[in-house]
């Protein structure tokens, strides 16, 4: 009886909320119609923010984060020169850049390194779009906005696995891999036969988590 009462007791010290700091590269691309498939390749971005979770029980927590993300893809073709002779390529870096919220579901293995997988809807909100093409045919490098061409809004599905390692009593280490799956046609312009254009994301994260004292 006595051994239960300090297992609660001491359950009860333990904090139920954790704060984190979570970043990383992505690989990042889009998706959603014929043109994008032929002529957009993945690019690299990046993904940092703060996160919170609430433990619910030694198996389950929910987990939010307010993190700011970039998307895009890279777009490479053959363009002919003005003089009609040759061909030169053309290379430009979309940039979508995104406040993103997911609201995670999480599930907690092991003993002192615990394993994981979250899964949930992730929303966006679209900060500015840049169009950033490399020098080509004479012309210089430039850069576009071509935010007023994208709904300010994006909702997606995350799914990630990883695994967090305890340093002392309240600091954690943990990895994940994780994708983020835009759900919505992000384009305020019709696309050709019915297109789209979706986002994805491949993120690669290194986190750190502080368990809040009680």
């Amino acid at each position: 009886m006595m051994f239960i009462l300090c297992a609660s007791v001491a359950y009860g010290q333990t904090s139920r909320f954790k704060l984190g700091l979570e970043l990383g590269p992505s690989l990042a691309s889009l998706s959603g119609n014929d043109f994008i498939d032929d002529y957009h390749d993945s690019r690299l971005g990046f993904i940092v923010g703060p996160s919170l979770e609430y433990r619910l029980s030694d198996l389950l927590s929910v987990k939010t984060a307010l993190a700011f993300e970039r998307k895009g893809s890279m777009i490479k073709s053959e363009v002919l020169t003005l003089d009609e002779k040759s061909f030169e390529e053309y290379k430009a870096r979309m940039n979508f850049d995104y406040l993103t919220m997911p609201l995670l579901a999480k599930l907690t293995v092991g003993n002192t390194t615990h394993f994981f997988a979250n899964a949930g809807p992730s929303f966006g909100y679209l900060i500015q779009q840049k169009t950033i093409t490399e020098a080509f045919g004479g012309m210089p490098k430039h850069t576009v906005d071509e935010s007023e061409g994208f709904q300010k809004i994006n909702i997606g599905l995350v799914l990630g696995l990883g695994a967090e390692h305890p340093v002392n009593e309240r600091l954690s280490l943990s990895v994940e891999l994780r994708s983020d799956y835009g759900l919505s046609n992000i384009s305020k312009l019709p696309m050709r036969d019915d297109g789209r254009i979706e986002t994805r994301s491949i993120h690669f994260l290194a986190g750190l988590t502080y368990k809040l004292k009680k």
